[in-house]
């Protein structure tokens, strides 16, 4: 048994990666952390995680050093916080330093969520809503393949890959079949019948408002069969549990409130009677309490809100760039899906995968992330890390 603990061996970790230059992001990546790899880094660098023997080897090489002198070095690490106090605790203003620091990195996400609304309001105006506007000048258009959504749309992996390709696949067919439901009647009144179909669908994606099958009917039956096959596939939320921001941003904001910090800052200053003092300790213990249940939640917020608000920011402009080009060509006549050219048709394929994506990314389930605990919350960051991963490749390919 290795003679060291979680976090020694964190914080040499943490040492040498500082000296290597490298984020924890990029540590996580080269020990082949597939999903939320800077989240599972900065677990590890609290003493939180302990890394299976191969995840081990890769964090070793990835620093310069041998397993064994990593092993070794956390084991110095250990006997030297032994040596030095003995079962000595932190002083009062080591710890208060610690919760300071914590606290300044719930700080960032205030900004980081209020940059996230606003790209995600700004891409959905320049992009979303305006295909929706297009798109329905455009009648008769194939249904979506049937089979493909059926087959899990080619997806050979399971966990957290699979689940994201299985969430962007079944928001793709939703986008194709609510744009079809005016593939019935032509002229206007098919045309009415697609905006309204796509605008009911999109909101309840995009808000959170009703399950798919209820806001669009013609999706019943394919939601409980994609929940069937979620569920003999064991790759987690069922398919019409829509995540969303504005129901959870009282969730996120118990957070990232910082005020138990402020309290012990405020008492450090005046904390001459015994009263104070202890008063002052109390603060002390609740936050350090309240840090070590939640900044495993408020690290996973900070990797996510930022990937997904550059993700948002290039659909914005980039696809809506593109999709303005393509609106000019085709006119502002009803087009019939037969008279487009092929290159036009695929592009507008490349628009619903992009719409897919977009409204995957928009509607991560940030609530969950800001709420889980363990396992549960590896598994919400695994699959948060994988639809980034999936929509800026489907979103940047096709742009």
């Amino acid at each position: 048994m290795e003679d060291y603990s979680l976090e020694a061996l964190g914080q040499v970790v943490k040492r040498l990666r500082r000296e290597k230059g490298l984020t924890q992001e990029e540590l996580g990546d080269a020990a082949d952390y597939k999903g939320g790899a800077g989240v599972s880094i900065s677990r590890l660098e609290h003493g939180r995680l302990q890394p299976t023997p191969e995840r081990f080897a890769g964090i070793a090489q990835a620093l310069g050093i041998s397993q064994e002198e990593l092993e070794l070095r956390a084991s110095e690490e250990a006997a030297s916080h032994q040596g030095e106090a003995g079962d000595r605790t932190r002083t009062y203003e080591e710890r208060v330093a610690a919760i300071v620091q914590a606290s300044e990195r719930r700080r960032h996400l205030a900004p980081e969520l209020e940059a996230f609304a606003e790209t995600s309001k700004r891409a959905e105006h320049a992009f979303l809503t305006r295909f929706r506007d297009v798109a329905v000048r455009v009648n008769h258009v194939p249904p979506h393949d049937d089979a493909q959504l059926a087959h899990g749309g080619g997806a050979e992996t399971n966990g957290a890959e699979a689940e994201a390709a299985y969430q962007i696949q079944f928001t793709q067919y939703g986008v194709s079949r609510a744009l079809a439901e005016r593939a019935g009647g032509a002229g206007v009144g098919g045309v009415v019948r697609g905006a309204t179909a796509h605008l009911a669908f999109t909101q309840a994606v995009a808000l959170g408002a009703a399950p798919l099958g209820a806001t669009v009917p013609s999706l019943a039956g394919a939601a409980a069969a994609l929940n069937g096959l979620r569920a003999a596939m064991g790759v987690g939320r069922p398919a019409n549990r829509v995540g969303g921001t504005a129901g959870g941003m009282n969730l996120l904001a118990t957070v990232a409130v910082g005020t138990v910090v402020a309290a012990i800052l405020e008492r450090q200053a005046a904390a001459k009677r015994s009263r104070k003092q202890h008063e002052s300790a109390a603060k002390l213990a609740a936050a350090e309490a309240d840090i070590d249940a939640n900044q495993a939640n408020v690290e996973a917020l900070l990797d996510v809100i930022p990937r997904a608000t550059e993700i948002l920011d290039y659909v914005a402009i980039h696809a809506g760039h593109a999709l303005t080009r393509w609106g000019t060509q085709i006119g502002d006549d009803i087009v019939p899906w037969e008279t487009l050219g092929e290159t036009e048709q695929q592009r507008y394929h490349d628009f619903v995968a992009i719409a897919a994506a977009q409204l995957a990314v928009a509607t991560i389930d940030l609530p969950e992330l800001a709420t889980s605990r363990d396992t549960d919350l590896e598994q919400a960051t695994a699959v948060a890390d994988q639809i980034l991963i999936q929509a800026k490749r489907a979103i940047t390919s096709r742009v």
